[in-house]
This record gives structure tokens, sequence and C-alpha cells, in this order.
């Protein structure tokens, strides 16, 4: 019986020893893997103080580079109108965003500085609404900008040519603003145009010259396609000056209204004329056959429909008018370039209507044999006519179908 109790004590003990050296070996291997996971957890906290201090480097970054792009003047596209240029087209090109048109004449051409010449390319009008741009000047406030772009690209380093006697010499559009007159521009350079059309960066260059008649502005200068910001001012400047000249009746056409203006030739000016626009170019002289005229009286002479006969095609007479220099209407005259000597047409834009296909005819003829003598060419666009061969004050019909 005392064995059997001595047995069981010895199980029991054995049964202790046991358990206790299983626990000191998982006591072991517990605190190995608490030392583990310390460390572990050490390492995370490291790694964490590192990701957290890059965050705040970069966010600290991110506020400088925010305020600086919040303080960098901005231009935001908002209108844009794209054409394909091709150098041997014979018409012009007319493109309108909003308030501005701009007619790209024939023959013109893109030269960059590398020396490279596109006879084809995409020409654009650009608009933008400004941000941070200040004014350049005291007494100038800053309203919105326009820009040309060739090929994507608002640069200074592209040039608008064309070909005289084998010499690429600068060949400007003619850009046609409503716009009271007390506005003008200053070229602005130096930004870079991101992908999403916006403009950020650059600087005030230089002012711009316009020509102004009536509300309405004409540039003739502009051969870059840069960044132009249009700006009020205080004073209005001087449109050309409107007096009163009887007009005759020629080619058997009887006037029946006019417009006159006094023109500064060298200066160039801007006719408003009922629907019709004319833009006498800078530099422009009236050769009589006898002298040359720099300054002149510019009219644009309305006569009735029925003055004259139908043009046939299924054509009627829409509109005729003329115009004359000095009170004359003439074959005999003709605008000419004061530095070429090269004929300088006078740009005529008019509004026509936009339901019927329309036709530009030249009228003249003898005494008692007056008849249609040439088909002028014309490109109308949205309701806007454009004819850039007139060189001659003489008669015209408009006709629709």
């Amino acid at each position: 019986m005392a064995d059997m109790k001595n047995v069981g004590l010895g199980i029991i003990v054995l049964i202790l020893i046991i358990i206790a050296v299983i626990g000191f070996f998982e006591y072991n291997s517990i605190n190995s893997n608490y030392m583990s996971l310390s460390s572990s957890y050490s390492s995370l906290s490291a790694s964490y103080s590192n990701i957290s201090s890059s965050y705040n480097a970069l966010q600290s970054n991110y506020t400088k580079i925010k305020a600086q792009v919040n303080l960098e003047p901005m231009f935001v596209e908002n209108g844009i109108e794209t054409v394909t240029i091709n150098s041997s087209s014979k018409l012009p090109y007319l493109l309108k965003v909003g308030s501005i048109e701009v007619t790209v004449k024939p023959g013109t051409m893109a030269e960059f500085n590398n020396g490279t010449l596109m006879k084809s390319f995409q020409f654009s009008l650009v608009t933008f609404s400004l941000k941070n741009v200040n004014s350049p000047e005291k007494g100038l406030t800053p309203t919105y900008a326009f820009a040309f772009m060739v090929n994507g690209k608002i640069t200074p380093e592209i040039t608008l040519v064309h070909n005289v006697s084998g010499k690429l010499v600068p060949y400007a559009p003619i850009t046609i603003v409503s716009a009271s007159d007390n506005t003008t521009s200053w070229t602005w350079l130096g930004g870079k145009l991101y992908s999403n059309g916006t403009y950020i960066g650059g600087k005030y260059a230089f002012a711009d010259k316009w020509l102004y008649g009536n509300n309405t502005i004409v540039n003739t200068l502009f051969v870059k396609p840069v960044i132009w910001i249009f700006e009020t001012q205080s004073e209005s400047a001087l449109s050309p000056k409107q007096i009163s000249l009887q007009q005759s009746q020629v080619f058997g056409l009887t006037p029946i209204t006019s417009y006159t203006y006094m023109v500064n030739g060298t200066e160039g000016a801007v006719i408003n004329a009922g629907n019709i626009l004319v833009v006498i170019q800078p530099d422009t002289m009236i050769d009589t056959g006898k002298a040359n005229l720099t300054t002149f009286n510019f009219s644009v002479v309305f006569y009735p429909v029925y003055n004259v006969s139908t043009p046939g095609g299924g054509y009627v007479p829409f509109e005729v008018f003329a115009f004359a220099i000095n009170g004359n209407v003439t074959f005999d005259y003709t605008s000419l370039n004061q530095m070429s000597g090269k004929p300088q047409p006078f740009l005529t834009i008019m509004n026509v209507p936009t339901s019927s296909p329309v036709e530009m005819l030249t009228w003249g003829g003898t005494s008692g044999n007056y008849q249609y003598v040439l088909h002028d060419p014309i490109f109308v666009y949205d309701g806007t006519l454009v004819n850039y061969s007139f060189v001659k004050p003489v008669p015209w019909v408009v006709a629709i179908e």
C-alpha cells in the first residue's frame, strides 16, 4: 500500500516537473516574440517618424509652390478658333472669337528663328481671362487678353511673313476689335503655355499702336504669336474726322448717301460706313496719275440697286457701293504702299445675309454701256464678307442668290 502511494506521488512530481519545463520554454519563446515585436514596433515607429517628416517637408514645399503659383500672372483660355493656313490660297482667312476678328492675308507663311519656313500651318486666335495681372503703368486698367498661336505655340520665336521679290518680310494679319476709343493694349512676353490652355508667367514688354474708328480699333502690326493685354485708359484716341462732301453721278449710278472721312495715309485709318468697314493701312498713298496723295478725303458711297442690271446665274443685286478719293470714283486712281510703290489694298469687311450665297462684282464700262466687268475674290464666313483686293476707288455690287 505504501509503495502505491510512493508511485502516485512520483508520477505527480514528474508531471509537475514536465509542466515546469514546458512553461519555462514557453516563457522563453513568448519573451523572445515580445522582444521581436518590440523591436519591430520601434522600427515602424522610426519609419513613421521619417514618413511624417517627409510629409511635412512635402506639405511645406507644396504650400510654397501654391503660394508662388497664386502670385504668378495667369491667363485662362476662354475662347479659341483655329484654321489651317495655306500660303498658296488667293483668299484671306477669317477668324472670330468674341469681339475680335482677325484676317490672315493671302500668301502668309510662318518663319521660325532656326530658319524653318512653313507654308502650311495651324493658326489660332485665343482669348484669355486674367488673374494676378497688374497694370503696366498708372492710368491703365487691364481687362482681358488675346493671342495668336502657330501650331499650338505662343512664342516670339515665330514670325508671320510673305515673299516680296524673293525676300521674306513681316506680314501682319489685320486685327479688328469692337471696343471703345479709350482701349489700347500692351504686348506680354516670357511666360509658358500649358496643355490645358493656361498661360502662366511673363511680363509686359511694350505698348502697342492701334488705329481708331468710332468704337472699332484695328491693328496692322502684329506679326508674332504672342499675348496682348487690352487696357482701358482715361483718354480716348482720335478717330478720323468725318466731313460732308457732295458726291456725283458716276457709271450710271446716282448717290443716295455717303460717308466721308479725312485720312492721313501715312498713319492709316478705320472707316465706318453703315454695314461696311474699311481699313486703310499705314503708309498708303493714292496715285492719281498726276500726283501721289498721302492725305485725302476717303468716301464710301451707296447707290440704289435698281441702277444696275441683274448679274445672272440666279443672283440679284443686294447692295451697290463705291469708294471715292476726294469725291472721285475712277479706275485711274490706285492705292500704293509709300515704301515699296506696290499696290496696297483697302481691307474691306461687310455684314451680309447668312441665308444665301453671296458674290461681288465690279461695275464699270463706258458711257451708254455700263456693265459688270469683273468677279471679285471674296471670303464669306458667318455673315461677314472679306475682300483684300480693292486697290481702286470704283463701284462694286454685292449680289445674293
